[in-house]
Formats: structure tokens, sequence, C-alpha cells
């Protein structure tokens, strides 16, 4: 019988074919698939049967994603590279890889590209960083010298794909921002510990954070 992994595979091929393929919708699609009556080898010929399929149009594509030999939704935030503003997750296209410089692109769907000059990115060092949309991102050095983000979701700062473009497009922590922050939240948005003393509760962090980041306290 199939394998659950060909099941998968099968199911995101038809997801972009089933229009191509004549079927009336995905589900109609699949559900015409005989997966019942296909053993392992037959299911990987019919794979490779799918792949040889052209992909349906997406009219929400630009035209030089649609020619690139990867492509898909962005599952993460990323720079636009026709227009140079911010594309957030889902709502446009990576395509790729190219033979130099970044691996993966970023682009907007067609027509929601910002015809105003994109504003000046903020060049991300190790901080707390304020997204576009007011998320709280945390860029830091990882093991291999470079600079990671992570973004406070539920409690806690989780990595988050594109979370240092967010931090690109937005700016630096204010005192202000992280006092609001601890008051908010109960914790210092600098070390994500619970602030206890009765003065770091008034100011919204601790004073060993404050020095360390050049804020006011006390």
């Amino acid at each position: 019988m199939a394998t659950e992994p060909q099941v998968r595979f099968i199911k995101n091929l038809l997801r972009t074919r089933w229009a191509g393929l004549g079927m009336e919708s995905f589900d109609a699609g699949f559900a015409g698939v005989p997966l019942g009556s296909m053993d392992t080898k037959q299911t990987s010929a019919f794979i490779d049967r799918l792949k040889k399929c052209p992909e349906d149009a997406d009219p929400a594509m630009p035209p030089h994603v649609a020619e690139s030999r990867t492509k898909g939704p962005n599952d993460s935030a990323g720079d636009c590279e026709t227009c140079g503003w911010l594309v957030p997750r889902h709502e446009g296209y990576f395509h790729g890889p190219f033979p130099t410089g970044s691996k993966w692109r970023v682009s907007h769907q067609v027509g929601a590209c910002n015809t105003e000059p994109a504003p000046a990115k903020v060049e991300v060092t190790e901080g707390i960083y304020v997204g576009p949309d007011g998320e709280f991102v945390k860029a830091y050095l990882t093991r291999n010298d470079r600079i990671g983000g992570k973004v406070w979701e539920n409690g806690k700062f989780r990595y988050v794909k594109g979370a240092l473009a967010l931090a690109r497009n937005g700016h630096k922590l204010t005192a202000e921002e992280a006092s609001a922050f601890g008051h908010d939240t109960g914790r210092c948005v600098f070390c994500s510990l619970e602030l206890t003393d009765e003065r770091s509760v008034t100011v919204g962090y601790g004073p060993v954070c404050a020095t360390h980041n050049d804020l006011p306290w006390g």
C-alpha cells in the first residue's frame, strides 16, 4: 500500500495541478486517486507522472516568480525584491534558489507592491527590536557568530522564520517600550525573568538589564 509520505506528496502535487488535470477541485481530484489499489511501486510511478504535469497558473504570482525553478507562498516575512517593502508571512511568494547571494527571495503578489520608496532598513545587532506591527523581536548572536532572531509569542521568545526581517523593518526598543512590556507581561523584555522587586515592577525592567542596555532606572 502507499506510504504516508507518498500520500502527502501526492496531495501537495495535486494542490498545484488539479485545474490543469481537468479536475473539479482538489478534493474531488484526490478522492479519485485509487490509492487503495496501488502498491508503493505503482504509487511512485504515479507521483513521477504528476511531477511532469505543469503547475496551474496563479494569477496573483508575478511572472518572474512563476518562471523560477522553485516557488510557493512565503512562510516567513521578507523584503520584496521588487519594491523593497516588507512582505508579511503568507502574503506573497518565495522563489529561487539563486546561484549567488540570497538563496531565496520574496516578492509581493501582483499589484501589491508599494509605489513609494521603501523606508531605510535598520542595521540589526544584538538587542531587542519592535517590528512594524508591534512585534517584540530579540536579536542574538548564534554559535556561528551570526545574528539570529526570536519573536515574543505566548509568554516567551520563540524562533520564527523571518524574525530578522521584522527587526530590519522596525526600530530598536525604547525605554518607554521596554517599560510598557514589563508592565503588560510582568517580565523584563531583555532577560525574560519575572519582575519581583518593587522598584523593577515600577520601572518595568531590572537594574542590571538597564545598565547593559544603557537605559534609565530608579
